[in-house]
């Protein structure tokens, strides 16, 4: 694939990963298709002379002082950003380092480990540190995070509800869409106890035969129903309430995703 390196509002940025965000950068031409720039941060507004932000899986801090940014499941794809990462000069060039160094997670990158954007995934149950050094040409400046876990398999004997239609592993829980409602288990602690959902939030309550969805940034899980009560439901984490609203025509719901 070519690289292209374009000027926009004094800022040049590598066009290489495809990167498109959602603050209006000006459209440039890649390979024949267009993508946005919307991480150009004019130069008068980056906050320092070199700038880092890192996000992972969209997510853009931990959810607790020791925790990692996100929760993974072995094999689970992760992203790993540095959007909105910024210089006032040059054009920034990228490095991720990911620890530890015999987990051979750095052999996943794509597209390479000098991109702004990429995706890895662990093959064994272990946390990942990641360090980002960025260069301008003339500064170079690091930042190393407790990035992401991954959680093996094992018999979870907590699991109190009864036949499993649909899991969904969020950022800091594991949804259970069970014939007699909807559980959920700490991926930090697997082996606690399962909590039947309708006994944790307020709000409506789950019907049965559920299937599951939690959204990648952590703030919603989306429930459907199987049972014909014509209805889909979403949890919003932020106040810990669930609501519904109503399918097409009352219509059974068999998968849910984002």
């Amino acid at each position: 694939m070519a690289i292209l390196w374009v000027l926009l509002g004094g800022c040049t940025f590598n066009t290489s990963t495809r990167a498109n965000l959602d603050d209006g950068g000006e459209a440039v031409v890649i390979d024949g298709g267009t993508s946005t720039r919307p991480d150009a941060i004019a130069p008068a507004d980056c906050p320092d002379d070199i700038h880092i932000e890192v996000r992972v899986n969209g997510v853009d801090e931990p959810s607790s002082n020791q925790g990692p940014f996100v929760h993974t499941i072995v094999g689970d794809t992760v992203e790993l950003s540095a959007a909105g990462t910024c210089t006032r000069t040059g054009v920034i060039q990228y490095k991720w380092v990911i620890g530890p160094a015999t987990s051979q997670v750095e052999a996943t990158a794509l597209p390479n480990l000098q991109s702004e954007t990429i995706t890895v995934y662990s093959a064994a149950p272990e946390g990942h540190d990641v360090r980002l050094e960025i260069s301008d040409g003339t500064t170079t400046e690091q930042v190393t995070i407790f990035a992401f876990d991954a959680h093996g398999f094992a018999k979870l004997d907590s699991y109190q509800g009864n036949r499993i239609r649909d899991l969904s592993a969020g950022a800091d829980h594991l949804w259970v869409g069970a014939d007699n409602g909807a559980h959920r288990g700490t991926l930090a602690t697997p082996l606690l106890p399962f909590e039947l959902v309708n006994d944790v939030y307020a709000g409506e309550s789950l019907p049965g035969k559920l299937q599951v969805h939690a959204t990648s940034d952590g703030a919603r899980v989306w429930f459907g129903s199987d049972d014909g009560d014509g209805r889909a439901y979403a949890l919003t984490l932020a106040d810990d309430v669930i609501t519904s609203f109503p399918t097409i025509n009352g219509a059974k719901t068999r998968d849910i995703d984002e």
